[in-house]
């Protein structure tokens, strides 16, 4: 599988078009399809606007596509909520 073939997966498993991902990342129209081997100057951006998608697996496909450390978290307990993404968290009463 090539790097593109990896953006790619990680876009249809978050159901984010290709369109929709290069406007985020301020990319052209056509950025996904003309990826070769690395990601080029968006890899900053991408890491910014998409912090669980792991850019080692992206690049080489070693690892897992979502960065364990970037997982969201959603607890209930009685009538609190709480959200945890990544190391940050938020907790409301509902």
């Amino acid at each position: 599988m090539s790097t593109k073939d990896r953006l790619k997966a990680y876009l249809w498993e978050k159901r984010i078009s290709q369109a929709k991902f290069a406007e985020s990342i301020g990319a052209s129209i056509t950025y996904v399809n003309n990826i070769r081997k690395g990601l080029g100057a968006y890899e900053g951006k991408i890491r910014e606007v998409y912090p669980d998608l792991n850019i080692t697996w992206v690049i080489t496909g070693d690892g897992e596509m979502i960065n364990a450390s970037a997982q969201t978290t959603i607890a209930e307990r009685g009538d609190m909520v709480m959200i945890q993404i990544g190391r940050a968290s938020c907790r409301e009463r509902v």
